[in-house]
């Protein structure tokens, strides 16, 4: 029988001792040798959760399940798109790290590991979103000019049912300043 990572929720941040951790978890930790804790973000916490990697408790003893702590977060709007395009690139082998707390727009920064340079920022749209394109150009644009490095841009159309399409955007770029 497997053992699950045990992590500890304090408030809506997931701890988990440094000791307890595994590789399935490890690659979303950037911890320093000296903590004894380490967070887990929270869309790692709840693919963590929904794979059977991680069990998580508060200090009562109550297990968390994945419903309650999609609701732990449900102030966040864009929580289950980003989710979707979070579990669906992670099961595909992607590292993403959820970079839209400083924007307020869902942005999800994606590589094949940690310490890789060339980065591929994902902005994710759910459909029947109305959006003008010259709203959308200057998004894309900031994230591209604020990138450091190589950094590509996808828009992810996260559609009502759960699927997803992908759009690489250099090519738009590449048209609207030609004009």
């Amino acid at each position: 029988m497997k053992r699950e990572t045990i992590g500890m929720i304090l408030g809506k941040r997931i701890f988990i001792k440094k000791q307890n951790l595994t590789t399935k978890i490890l690659k979303w930790i950037k911890a320093t040798e000296y903590e004894e804790f380490v967070e887990l973000p929270p869309l790692a916490s709840l693919y963590s959760v929904e794979k059977g990697y991680l069990e998580i408790y508060d200090e009562s003893g109550k297990k968390y399940t994945f419903n309650e702590l999609l609701q732990l977060y449900r102030d966040d709007p864009y929580l289950l798109s980003k989710y979707i395009v979070f579990r669906e690139l992670s099961d595909r082998g992607y590292f993403l790290i959820d970079i839209s707390e400083r924007r307020n727009i869902p942005i999800l920064l994606m590589s094949l590991d940690i310490k890789e340079k060339e980065k591929t920022k994902i902005l994710i749209i759910e459909e029947g979103s109305k959006i003008s394109v010259d709203f959308l150009y200057n998004i894309i644009k900031a994230i591209k000019d604020g990138g450091q490095g190589s950094t590509k841009m996808v828009i992810a159309i996260v559609e009502r049912r759960g699927g997803v399409t992908y759009y690489t955007m250099e090519y738009f770029l590449e048209k609207k300043n030609e004009n």
